[in-house]
């Protein structure tokens, strides 16, 4: 283990410094500034009847996150003082991971309250695909399918037994763990009730939902990109240098495209969903 000063300083700095810091602030709520973006990212109205409703909801969410990726994000820097520590595990990818988890944690934990003496309800039930753009999904399942052809080129026709690491399982378990986490998240997003009889409230409720689902769907289409990225690195045999370069490309494609769904994962906006709100629900005495 190296332990002198410079080793130390950019492992703890980095690593545990300031991830720790971030999610201090974390703990306080969204300013006037950031929920005006996110509304009108939205297309919600502030007013003073929503905006404690959407400043309670964002700062839950946050919080859940970056508590959730706190305790890993000293793994990504583990190997400036421990150069034998195993490079399956010294990543950002599991500390990133476990913060779109809490994410989506938040959400699955999330009260569900109703208007109390009403039975409150929509004539037209929300769907996932109300919030999701069609070419969202085609993206995520295309995506999963050029994994799948990797991850099967990997295992019948690449034979080289020093790739044999367990950065690839490892990978695709934690894909999984997130797509199946964001599917569940998103159902029981579109199917919480809503919360008030409040036009306001109840706008702001849609977007809170838009907001949610996009976080999912986004999640989900992250996941993606990062099995078809693994998976076709993992792919090109060893002995084969000249083919590698041809997943530089993919590979600073999948990188961009990745930082953008992160950003908007981050910013707790959505993708331009099309279900506006309109008032389509009736309240019927208890």
């Amino acid at each position: 283990m190296d332990t002198d000063m410079a080793s130390v300083f950019w492992f703890v700095v980095p690593g545990i410094v300031v991830p720790a810091l971030f999610t201090i602030l974390a703990f306080w709520s969204p300013n006037r500034r950031q929920v005006n973006r996110w509304g009108k990212a939205c297309d919600v109205t502030i007013t003073p009847a929503n905006e404690e409703q959407i400043r309670s909801h964002l700062a839950r969410v946050r919080r859940y996150r970056s508590v959730a990726s706190l305790p890993f994000w000293w793994l990504a820097f583990i190997r400036v003082v421990d150069a034998d520590f195993p490079p399956a595990l010294a990543t950002p990818a599991i500390a990133f991971a476990a913060y779109i988890c809490g994410g989506l944690l938040a959400e699955l934990t999330g009260p569900l309250t109703r208007p109390d003496g009403v039975r409150h309800a929509a004539l037209v039930p929300r769907l996932v695909r109300d919030y999701r753009p069609n070419w969202v999904r085609t993206l995520s399942l295309s995506l999963f399918a050029i994994a799948v052809a990797c991850v099967v080129i990997r295992v019948t026709v690449v034979d080289d037994a020093r790739r044999l690491t367990y950065s690839l399982p490892l990978t695709l378990a934690l894909v999984l763990t997130v797509s199946v986490l964001a599917k569940i998240a998103a159902r029981r997003i579109v199917e919480r009730p809503q919360r008030e009889t409040d036009p306001d409230l109840l706008a702001a409720d849609e977007g809170l939902k838009a907001a949610a689902v996009s976080m999912t769907v986004g999640a989900e289409l992250l996941a993606a990109m990062v099995a078809a990225g693994v998976a076709a690195a993992a792919s090109v045999p060893a002995e084969t240098g000249a083919w590698a370069w041809l997943l530089v490309p993919w590979m600073l494609v999948l990188q961009w495209a990745s930082i953008g769904v992160l950003a908007l994962i981050v910013r707790q906006e959505t993708w331009g969903y099309r279900r506006r709100y309109l008032q389509q629900s009736v309240a019927v005495p208890a």
